[in-house]
């Protein structure tokens, strides 16, 4: 079993949750990293023993299919 859950909540004003299951207590709580380099190195401290979990980005409320496919393309 892994001892610890990785929570992301991707975005710009997203987070990363570090959940310790054996000893039930929250190891870490921040802000999303600024860099795709900022976050690999925070990752690599918890690449043993881990699960990680993103969360599932929709488009905005309100949002046509359509405008979704081409802010995509833009």
């Amino acid at each position: 079993m892994k001892r610890r859950i990785i929570g992301i909540d991707v975005g710009k004003n997203g987070g990363i949750v570090v959940y310790d299951t054996e000893n039930n207590k929250l190891l870490e709580c921040i802000k999303m990293p600024p860099t795709p380099k900022d976050l690999l190195d925070f990752l690599s401290i918890y690449k043993e023993n881990s699960v990680c979990y993103l969360e599932r980005v929709n488009g905005m409320t309100g949002q046509s299919k359509s405008n979704k496919t081409e802010n995509k393309n833009a």
